[in-house]
């Protein structure tokens, strides 16, 4: 079996907030939410249009496709004084 390595980072309340919401909603565990976001992106980076962003313009349409969701990604990931 190929090893497997272990990942850690705080979160923001903001985060957990959004983490307890998707978990109770969609009956996940913490770790299935964080392994679908992650290969989301990971689908969602192999775009051509998105390969040629650099981590401003990637933020940017982050948070035009998240517009909905009523808080950007500075305060999401606690970037920005919010």
């Amino acid at each position: 079996m190929a090893k497997r390595s272990t990942y850690s980072f705080k979160s923001t309340a903001l985060m957990d907030r959004f983490m307890l919401d998707i978990m109770e909603q969609r009956n996940l565990d913490r770790t299935s939410v964080i392994k679908l976001a992650l290969y989301l992106f990971a689908c969602y980076s192999k775009r051509e249009d998105v390969r040629q962003m650099n981590l401003h313009q990637l933020v940017e349409d982050l948070n035009a496709r998240g517009r909905d969701a009523a808080h950007s990604y500075g305060s999401f990931g606690d970037f920005c004084d919010s």
